[in-house]
């Protein structure tokens, strides 16, 4: 039987609102997992947090099909869409049941106020009183963390490369030597740092013939693990001549996983951004929690009331044995070793920095990063050392500013920590760039002492004369995207 006009336009209003109050149950818990976030409209920004009315739009839309069924009951017209179906229900009432246990769950963990609070990333000499304090960076399902483009970070903004150094075409230009900076805090340090001094160093008298840029791609905090995953996921595109290797730092440091067992776990990075949205819901915590309650919570008692908080166990306690070093010598001494060949892979010319230390300040230990002072600095005299070896074993340039920057002349370079440079822990407050920096300066000028001496061997000619011939056996679309 033909429905008539009426019937079938109520039948097109129910069935729109049957898909709205379903697509509404749908995205609560996309909603709620993904707030808060940001949305752009032109230049302006507007994050949306989560709301518990939020879960009155479900609700809404049935009450508004319920008043129009109704409405058409009483005009005498008859129809019926999705819900009148009985898998419809069932699927509504099955995803109602389950929101409102997870909804349930989260608000008894809020009433009770457990909760767990991961641990953030960490890095040294952010302030003059020698604390730690945390970064502002993003998290990164391949890298664990990375800096966010367009920030500002210590006085310097994030390229649109992610580093704290000018803007770069990521693209180089032909007849190009390009010059790339890896390291970790120590290499992005500085305003500017000490690969913006070799850029000028190298721009306004050229080794060579060819137009020279050098520029740094370090990330405050990395190991020389999360430095190897960093250069394999961009060398194909930044495509460098000459790569410079500050590490050593980070690795000896402790946590209670090394950087390997961390990035062992490769996830799309949409799965990366759930996860980390998960992080801050109680639900999520309370499973963790239930895995392993002894090592990430502790109760203690709060104005007459039980708090479940994060327990920081030091590295001093019974659990010492199970702290371990971000990335072991023998890790290190392979993460060395795969970045020189993955360097040579690409044409171009790996050159290790040993990285100098004054004595080294107490907030290492208050800080976890290490069990006490003497054995940090035991710990990089030997990383140190490694490095020193694998340059060796694998025949690859050493710049080894651990003994050029040993003397006591030196000594005014550093900061109290021992380990960064000038004015490293002040570079936010700074009203304007210094116009003085000795420390990362004497870097870039033994830098390109070193270079100048790597453009006259054997292996530099080679290297330049694969590149020339690479680049000519690729069309002229490859060469000129």
């Amino acid at each position: 039987m033909r429905k008539s006009g009426p019937e079938q336009l109520l039948g097109l209003v129910l069935s729109l609102l049957d898909v709205l109050f379903l697509a509404a149950l749908l995205g609560l818990p996309v909603l709620w997992i993904g707030t808060p976030f940001n949305v752009h409209f032109g230049p302006r920004l507007f994050t949306i947090v989560w709301h518990f009315w939020y879960c009155a739009a479900p609700m809404l839309l049935l009450a508004m099909r319920s008043v129009v069924q109704y409405k058409a009951t009483r005009l005498q017209i008859a129809g019926a869409a999705f819900w009148e179906q009985s898998w419809f229900r069932h699927i509504a009432l099955s995803l109602v049941a389950t929101f409102t246990f997870f909804g349930a769950v989260e608000v008894t963990l809020k009433c009770i106020k457990f909760e767990v609070q991961f641990p953030e990333v960490m890095f040294e000499g952010k302030n003059s009183e020698g604390k730690t304090q945390i970064s502002q960076v993003e998290n990164d399902p391949v890298l664990l963390w990375r800096f966010g483009p367009g920030t500002i970070f210590n006085g310097r903004r994030i390229n649109r490369m992610g580093f704290r150094e000018r803007e770069v075409n990521p693209v180089k230009q032909p007849d190009t030597v390009r010059v790339v900076c890896m390291g970790d805090s120590v290499t992005a340090q500085g305003r500017p740092g000490y690969a913006e001094y070799l850029h000028r160093l190298l721009t306004n008298h050229p080794p060579t013939s060819q137009r020279w840029e050098a520029f740094n791609m370090a990330v405050y905090g990395y190991s020389s693990v999360q430095g190897l995953r960093l250069f394999e996921l961009t060398k194909d595109r930044v495509r460098p001549d000459i790569v410079t290797l500050y590490f050593g730092w980070n690795d000896h440091w402790l946590n209670r996983d090394s950087d390997r067992q961390l990035m062992a776990i490769k996830v799309k990075p949409l799965a990366g951004h759930v996860m980390d949205a998960l992080r801050n819901k109680r639900f999520f915590q309370l499973i963790l929690w239930l895995v392993n309650p002894v090592d990430h919570l502790s109760r203690v008692e709060e104005k007459n009331s039980f708090h479940f908080v994060h327990r920081v166990v030091s590295p001093n306690a019974k659990a010492a044995k199970r702290w371990e070093l971000r990335v072991p010598p023998d890790d290190y001494r392979l993460t060395l070793t795969a970045f020189i060949r993955d360097i040579r892979a690409v044409r171009a010319i790996p050159v290790l920095i040993t990285a100098p230390r004054r004595h080294l300040a107490q907030q290492l230990v208050t800080g976890n990063h290490a069990r006490s002072v003497a054995e940090a600095e035991q710990l990089h005299d030997q990383y140190l050392e490694i490095t020193r070896a694998v340059a060796h074993d694998c025949r690859a340039d050493l710049l080894d500013l651990a003994r050029i920057m040993a003397g006591s002349d030196c000594d005014a370079f550093f900061r109290p920590d021992g380990i960064h440079f000038d004015y490293c822990e002040l570079e936010e407050t700074l009203q304007h760039d210094p116009d003085q920096q000795p420390g990362l300066m004497r870097i870039a000028q033994e830098l390109d002492t070193k270079i100048r001496q790597i453009v006259t061997t054997e292996a530099w000619q080679t290297n330049r004369a694969h590149t020339v011939e690479d680049t000519l056996d690729k069309p002229a679309a490859a060469r000129h995207p």
